[in-house]
């Protein structure tokens, strides 16, 4: 039990260093997830100006569910998304 207990926040630990590079031509957005607190914040940069798109107050649950369906969306209209650490 403890391992799996171990495992779990290892992988949101893992995740929060975590930031999604969209590009498309010159243009590139990131989705940044970052811990605050015992929670998270999803960042947006899109041409320079940051806007936060998620929260959650304890875990990163919905930060990285709103990050993936982003990501899916950017790539959907044509930008290849790698993470970078």
């Amino acid at each position: 039990m403890k391992s799996i207990l171990a495992l779990v926040l290892l992988s949101s630990t893992v995740s929060f260093a975590d930031v999604m590079e969209c590009q498309s031509g010159g243009d590139k957005r990131l989705l940044d997830v970052s811990s605050v607190e015992k929670g998270c914040e999803l960042k947006y940069t899109k041409g320079g100006n940051i806007e936060i798109k998620a929260t959650q107050k304890i875990g990163d649950g919905k930060c990285i569910e709103v990050r993936e369906k982003m990501q899916k969306t950017l790539e959907a209209s044509g930008y290849t998304c790698a993470v970078s650490k």
